[in-house]
């Protein structure tokens, strides 16, 4: 079993959060870890389906390992919001 480090992080409060968006009938789940997934048949795919794309603009999925540091402020990049800390394993 491989060990893990774990690290503080800043996140977006949504994508902290696992933010749940519905687009075109089905369910879009923004993971913490920076992973979306969607229940429509093509959701689960190596790529993002239409559905994950077109939510994508509703919620936002900033977080520190994948967008690089905060704005001044703890500020989200992308959205302007307030970020928030958690764990995140390496």
């Amino acid at each position: 079993m491989p060990e893990f480090t774990f690290r503080t992080v800043a996140m977006c409060r949504d994508a902290a959060h696992g933010k749940i968006t519905n687009v075109g009938g089905f369910v879009q789940h923004f993971h913490t870890n920076g992973r979306a997934t969607c229940t429509c048949p093509a959701g689960n795919a190596t790529t993002p389906c239409d559905h994950i794309e077109e939510a994508r603009e509703l919620v936002c999925d900033y977080v520190e390992p994948v967008d690089g540091p905060p704005a001044p402020g703890n500020r989200c990049p992308k959205c302007g919001q307030p970020v928030v800390f958690s764990k995140w394993a390496e």
